[in-house]
């Protein structure tokens, strides 16, 4: 097939394995030349609660999810309803019973049985076989998959052999029913998330210190930072702190210090740095943070995405403040905005915010490896640090968080004060942060807002849309004047985000007097083009 488009929903429970399973599966597409999307939907208990895990596979090479899938994997029985409620077509596969309707006759309960193993691995290799089924279905070539699972279970040649058993078992029980069209990829696709890649760009950026408290869903950026640091034996130092206030404040110290140090939250960690996050905007001292968003608010939906961050990161404090934000879409621009938060936090001597959040953060993405090499953006510690900055031999200075004149004098001066925090704006509004990106008719009157990880629909919105649109990539905070100016000529504005409120519209409306239409999809899962496009639609009614 040359032209396709399946969406593939697989329901199971947490802490049966499918997770493996899952990304394998969506390994085998990926290495076999299609381009596929893998979207995990997981709860925050350890076990037992629903779990999905989505893969659409098209040939328009669309980055998001559809609302409806096409093929459903059913071994969850509490959510199977709700899952035949959310498939376009009529193929799927049930666990417990032969007897129930499916696109092929396969018992996974019973064909599981046929291997040799324990009954405690019987439970995850029963995800392998649906595995080798789908892979089947779609006219996969073995052979491609049998290297995908070695080379996942390269550590262990027994387990690797177990589940290409059970691969095999489901692959020829089924019948191939499609012979998808490979893509042609100009190098071999790599699959990474954007807490992977934001950790290769703290390398990249000669990060020397990195203080955390584990949070979901940030905690696997450290994480990998940690691991390379550890396996390409560099002398950075990762610190797991007793709450992110100290982890925050020693991130502040050692950057006052002169080292490149960052730290990685969510948004009830960054609750917690608000107060050490105006003392860096005042008294003038660099600070990376990373802030991973999820969807709250209090603890909130911690296993779930959201942009719900935006306007807090945005002004955290208490009042008085504007921090730069940075908002990548995608790996490769994780990677490259790791570096360039600590150039910002020098340069300007303040805060600096690298907001993802869930998707981005933790859902495999296909990137190549030549994108996180020979970087744009490379972030030299010996030439960009400023010969001022505190901690170097020229940069000894005394400041405080508290009233204080430019001399760093104590001062409760209302003048002082003004010109103080007026002048700290004026310092950040003027500095180059990325520009935004425009694309479409820029004749249009439509213009279509869009920043971070809502990048993922905007090609499929544009199929969807009949009108001639214009659209607008938001890659930071807070716009340049040309931008503002730009967006000053349209008047039918709309704005894409995963929030309630529309924040970043909200942001915009305060510097620019043009009403802006929100597109608000704030439930926790993916953002979807045909949900938004729905949206739109009633927007214009």
């Amino acid at each position: 097939m040359k032209n396709f488009d399946f969406q593939i929903r697989i329901s199971t429970v947490n802490g049966s394995g499918s997770s493996t399973a899952n990304e394998i599966l969506l390994k085998c597409f990926v290495f076999s030349g299609i381009h596929a999307v893998g979207k995990n939907i997981f709860p925050s208990n350890i076990a037992g609660l629903p779990t999905w895990y989505l893969i659409r596979v098209t040939s328009q090479k669309y980055e998001g999810l559809k609302s409806q899938a096409d093929l459903l994997i059913s071994l969850c029985r509490e959510t199977l309803e709700e899952d035949l409620k959310s498939l376009n077509g009529d193929c799927w596969v049930a666990k417990e019973s032969p007897e129930t309707p499916s696109f092929l006759n396969l018992d996974i309960k019973n064909q599981v049985k046929k291997l040799s193993v324990p009954v405690s691995l019987r439970k995850p290799l029963a995800n392998m076989i649906y595995v080798g089924a789908v892979a089947k279905h779609f006219g996969l070539e073995l052979s491609t998959c049998s290297h995908v699972i070695k080379k996942r279970f390269q550590g262990s040649k027994e387990i690797a052999r177990l589940n290409l058993e059970a691969f095999e078992l489901g692959y020829h029980e089924a019948s191939e029913k499609f012979k998808l069209k490979a893509d042609e990829f100009t190098s071999a696709p790599l699959l990474i998330d954007g807490n992977q890649a934001s950790a290769l760009g703290l390398l990249e950026a000669q990060c020397e210190f990195a203080f955390w408290y584990p949070i979901t869903p940030s905690s696997s950026l450290v994480e990998n930072f940690e691991k390379h640091v550890s396996d390409l034996k560099l002398s950075a130092t990762i610190y797991q702190a007793e709450d992110e206030i100290s982890a925050v404040g020693m991130t502040l110290g050692a950057s006052w210090a002169g080292s490149r140090a960052m730290t990685a939250t969510s948004g009830p960690g960054l609750s917690l740095m608000a107060e050490t996050v105006g003392l860096a905007y005042f008294a003038e001292i660099p600070l990376v943070i990373f802030d991973i968003q999820r969807l709250g608010p209090s603890t909130g939906l911690p296993t779930r995405t959201s942009q719900g961050d935006l306007s807090f990161a945005h002004s955290l404090s208490h009042g008085d403040t504007l921090h730069p934000v940075l908002l990548p879409s995608n790996p490769e621009e994780a990677f490259q905005m790791a570096q360039f938060a600590f150039e910002i936090s020098e340069d300007l001597r303040t805060a600096v915010f690298v907001l993802s959040d869930l998707d981005l953060g933790m859902n495999l993405k296909i990137s190549h490896k030549e994108d996180f090499q020979n970087s744009k953006n490379k972030a030299s510690k010996k030439n960009k640090l400023p010969a001022l900055q505190p901690g170097t031999p020229l940069g000894g200075f005394m400041t405080r968080g508290s009233g204080h004149d430019p001399q760093g004098n104590y001062s409760e001066s209302p003048q002082v004060y003004k010109e103080k925090v007026m002048g700290l704006k004026k310092k950040i509004m003027s500095y180059n942060l990325p520009s935004c990106i425009f694309k479409g008719d820029s004749k249009s009157s439509k213009l279509f807002i869009y920043y971070g990880s809502t990048k993922q629909i905007i090609s499929e919105l544009q199929d969807l849309i009949p009108d001639n649109v214009y659209f607008m990539e938001i890659k930071a905070l807070p716009l340049s004047q040309k931008d503002i100016n730009q967006l000053k000529l349209f008047t039918d504005v709309y704005c894409v985000e995963q929030n309630r409120d529309g924040q970043m519209a909200q942001i915009l409306q305060s510097q620019v007097q043009v009403k802006i239409t929100s597109l608000l999809q704030f439930d926790g899962w993916p953002i979807q083009a045909d949900r938004v496009f729905k949206l739109y639609n009633e927007a214009l009614l």
